[in-house]
């Protein structure tokens, strides 16, 4: 492995994408030397779009290659059932084109666990099992636990959660279809999204650098 080069002191754009760094890395020593198995990840639109981003990027540095990544909505409540056959579709036509041995779901935060369930459940039954990553994770979470292996980066609900701007979708309503935040009634956020890019780029970077020079000292 090659060492890695010094980063340059960089700024970020956004808090929010920088306060990210602690429970990644929290998630990173926890997951130890299973990192270089998953070849899919699948993010949760749309708070958890950022982190995916991060986590896609951070894993293209460990592999040394692209990481095939994807988004998806989970949905809510109403109409879980409904919801879950779509995923299967969904899923199965991502199963069809990248044919995957370990895939990773990485979602901002894990309340009730119970949308996270039916994602899960959708998965097992086009025979995906991935393992999930969540910037939190707090409540009763058993019936998580039997489906899936989860890490979390504490109990501290993120900021990105509530951020708008840089994550280039939103929700409103139903959370069924997350809609693009450029041009839907809300002011042009351009800028904001690909400083939000630049930011999840920088962020990989120093989980690299940090996890390189861990490796480096065992």
């Amino acid at each position: 492995m090659p060492d890695p080069t010094p980063l340059p002191e960089t700024k970020f754009h956004f808090e929010a994408i920088a306060e990210l760094e602690a429970p990644m890395k929290k998630i990173i020593e926890s997951m130890g030397d299973s990192l270089p198995q998953y070849d899919l990840i699948l993010g949760e639109d749309a708070s958890g779009r950022i982190p995916t981003l991060v986590f896609s990027e951070f894993l293209k540095r460990v592999k040394g290659k692209r990481v095939p990544t994807y988004f998806y909505s989970p949905g809510h409540k109403r109409g879980a059932l409904k919801r879950r056959y779509v995923l299967q579709e969904y899923f199965g036509r991502i199963l069809a084109r990248e044919h995957p041995t370990k895939p990773l779901i990485v979602t901002d935060y894990i309340s009730s666990g119970r949308t996270m369930r039916w994602t899960l459940d959708a998965m097992k039954q086009i025979g995906m099992k991935p393992d999930v990553v969540a910037m939190a994770r707090y409540g009763n979470y058993d019936k998580l636990n039997d489906r899936a292996k989860v890490w979390s980066g504490g109990r501290k609900e993120p900021s990105v959660y509530d951020a708008q701007s840089f994550k280039g979708v939103y929700q409103v309503g139903d959370p069924n279809t997350p809609i693009a935040s450029v041009g839907q009634g809300m002011l042009p956020r351009l800028q904001d999204i690909n400083r939000g890019r630049e930011d999840a780029k920088l962020l990989a970077d120093r989980l690299y650098e940090w996890w390189s020079e861990r490796q480096s000292s065992n």
